[in-house]
């Protein structure tokens, strides 16, 4: 049983298969990826405009984040699973976002407990504070197909998923690195085409995870 478990995950896809399969899957639908994507990055980047010199500046940045910045990060996540599961509905764009806010409660205490275990362990040392943040990069899919689970146990499973394959998830980010720079030379407009095309890669990468599961049982 240990070696088929060990030659199954030996065959996982390279990150190269996960970067190929994204890009084509977005190959006709680049319009609608880039304006969900402004969507989610015009009020991240109007946070980091504001002043933090005061209170008040201070408290309308948590403000911004905790009401509208975090909720678009999960719709932002959904879409692009939705991208990903060929989704071709006419409230692509939107509908990920709405059911967010809809939901508001559910994906901030998930948020919340996310991060703070993150937050726990990067205050010991970085390297485990990373070592968890890919520990529970599972979270909000498992979250979406799964309306009915606690947060802890949304957290709980992307634990269990992420068993043998934090490094492979790490890889992946990895093998963006010079795509991360030439979004930063453009000024972060080319984060525009860059951002989709990771986070489509990482939810082919849970659906990779979700078959590698099935097969195991």
């Amino acid at each position: 049983m240990e070696e088929q478990q060990s030659s199954q995950k030996y065959s996982f896809p390279t990150s190269w298969f996960f970067q190929n399969q994204s890009r084509e899957t977005l190959r006709n639908r680049w319009t609608e990826v880039v304006l969900c994507t402004l969507l989610y990055i015009v009020p991240s980047f109007i946070s980091g405009l504001l002043p933090d010199d005061n209170i008040y500046w201070l408290m309308l940045n948590i403000g911004l984040l905790c009401f509208i910045i975090q909720p678009l990060s999960f719709g932002y996540e959904i879409t692009m699973l939705n991208v990903a599961n060929g989704a071709a509905d006419n409230d692509l764009i939107t509908r990920p976002y709405t059911m967010t806010f809809e939901n508001y409660n559910r994906y901030l205490t998930t948020s919340v407990f996310k991060y703070f275990i993150v937050l726990l362990w990067t205050l010991l040392l970085i390297v485990p504070g990373i070592v968890m943040s890919y520990v529970y990069a599972m979270t909000s899919y498992i979250m979406h197909e799964n309306p009915d689970l606690s947060p802890e146990e949304c957290l709980r499973r992307s634990k269990q998923m992420m068993q043998g394959y934090k490094w492979k998830l790490f890889c992946l980010d990895l093998s963006f690195i010079a795509w991360y720079l030439l979004g930063i030379i453009t000024l972060g407009i080319g984060m525009l085409w860059i951002s989709p095309w990771v986070d489509c890669a990482k939810a082919k990468f849970y659906q990779q995870l979700k078959q590698e599961a099935t097969v195991l049982q």
